[in-house]
């Protein structure tokens, strides 16, 4: 035989309203976040000047790199050519 258990079915706390306004930034906090910004805009823009001076160091070691490599793929066909006609 089964035997039946009631189960209690606790409420569960529900979350409060806080009736209190959130923290808005006054007018003194205001030049301090404008002064920041300018900080944050100005380290950007060297990081900015900074990444695009890499990018143009990578690309001019590559394209010396596929030079060279060219040179040399050209010089190893003139010197196979030469070893076979001989």
């Amino acid at each position: 035989m089964a035997t039946n258990k009631k189960t209690s079915l606790k409420k569960k706390p529900g979350k409060k309203l806080d009736s209190k306004p959130k923290n808005q930034p006054n007018s003194s906090t205001k030049p301090e976040f404008e002064k920041a910004w300018k900080e944050y805009n100005s380290a950007l823009s060297v990081w900015k000047e900074s990444l695009e001076q890499w990018q143009k160091a990578t690309n001019d070691t590559l394209m010396t790199y596929h030079d060279a490599c060219q040179r040399a793929l050209e010089s190893d066909t003139e010197l196979l050519k030469k070893v076979s006609t001989s």
